[in-house]
């Protein structure tokens, strides 16, 4: 099993999956040892197309609001009684009709999401050394932002600690999130 240390706080553990009771019971397995854990709709690799999972679950809403709904309510099970708390958020990526993003956020949240992370590409941009091919269009980001009851944090485009700024004033996020940038070469 999964296991993490007092120094790994805060810990976000994120899942991939299509099958809300698996995600339920993997939920329920890592919350002991973390602060949130989140279903990843963002991944956009072969690997993830073949269960249906990542960013191909987005094609799906009514299987990613019933994922998200059996985490929150195995991670509601898990608190009771506890004097910490471990949060249920989710990953998506965006797609060109923003109508859609927009109601794919709003159905997660009222499933249950306590967070989105936003990632300004669409599935078809893909990731890793890919994603130069298409930056992340923060303006979709924002629209996202814009509309939820709940915290969002923005990925996509961060190199360096500029970037990190102007992401905060672009989107209007809480936070925001980097990868692949930051392994290249983080500054």
């Amino acid at each position: 099993a999964f296991s993490g240390g007092a120094e790994d706080r805060p810990l976000t553990v994120q899942l991939g999956g299509s099958e809300p009771g698996a995600l339920a019971a993997a939920a329920t397995l890592v919350a002991p040892d973390c602060d949130a854990v989140e279903l990843n709709m963002g991944c956009p690799q072969r690997c993830a197309k073949k269960t249906l999972s990542g960013a191909f679950l987005m094609e799906d809403p009514a299987r990613a609001v019933r994922c998200v709904k059996a985490m929150r309510a195995a991670l509601d099970d898990f608190n009771k009684g506890r004097d910490r708390r471990v949060a249920c958020v989710v990953k998506i990526r965006c797609f060109e009709d923003m109508t859609r993003t927009l109601d794919l956020a709003k159905a997660l949240e009222e499933a249950g999401a306590e967070m989105l992370t936003i990632h300004g590409r669409t599935r078809h941009a893909g990731g890793g050394r890919r994603t130069a091919a298409q930056l992340a269009n923060w303006d979709w980001v924002r629209s996202v932002k814009n509309q939820a009851g709940v915290p969002c944090v923005s990925n996509g485009n961060i190199r360096d600690a500029a970037d990190v700024a102007e992401c905060f004033e672009r989107t209007g996020c809480d936070g925001v999130m980097s990868g692949v940038g930051c392994l290249r070469r983080p500054r």
